[in-house]
């Protein structure tokens, strides 16, 4: 088998690599830390048409209100109004956690969700070291004709001290495309963390 080499004379002017050198399916468009931020925002300069799927990680976040939460709302018009003033989500949210709620679930679904859940849903979330919540959001369909439906996993330890596991799956009933998506707690900032978003290659 013919072998194909990088003509290139240093690493820093590599532009293009051969076919048959595999890279990664997802890639990173933007980095966002937080610092006593009232919203965190994607913007439809990142989130376009060039994927269908994006994720979002979130890292060491904390809240400026103990026993607070944050939770996001999608928009298809850059920001200018958000899908949760269209229709309210449907959704599905377990819990467990290390003060006795084991794998939560079937008195945690609706379809009046007015945003999306985030952090301290069902658990409130704590202010200072070591409470800290990670995890991460997945937008599915984002720019299918298909209804939009969005995953979030994570992890925190709480405002008690308990360490909570979280698993939440929405949906929204609208098929245009999303090119914005906004992170906001329910009152106060979000004090510190990252967020970063990547585009999921198909």
């Amino acid at each position: 088998m013919a072998l194909t080499k990088i003509n290139n004379n240093t690493l820093s002017a590599v532009t293009t690599l051969p076919s048959a050198i595999a890279v990664g399916s997802m890639i990173k468009l933007q980095t966002q830390t937080a610092s006593s931020s009232s919203t965190i925002t994607f913007s439809s300069t990142y989130i376009t048409s060039t994927y269908n799927r994006y994720i979002i990680t979130m890292d060491s976040l904390n809240c400026s209100s103990d026993g607070g939460n944050i939770t996001a709302d999608i928009s298809i018009n850059n920001g200018s109004s958000y899908l949760s003033s269209v229709a309210n989500y449907l959704w599905i949210r377990g819990y467990s956690n290390t003060g006795g709620n084991a794998d939560v679930w079937k008195a945690n679904m609706g379809d009046a969700a007015s945003s999306i859940f985030i952090l301290g849903s069902g658990i409130g979330a704590g202010t200072t070291a070591p409470e800290t919540y990670s995890g991460t959001l997945t937008l599915l369909n984002t720019n299918s004709g298909k209804g939009k439906l969005i995953q979030v996993d994570g992890q925190f330890l709480g405002n008690g001290g308990q360490l909570v596991r979280q698993e939440v799956n929405m949906a929204h009933s609208s098929t245009s495309a999303i090119n914005n998506i906004k992170f906001a707690p329910n009152t106060g900032t979000i004090t510190n963390g990252t967020f970063c978003l990547y585009g999921v290659i198909k």
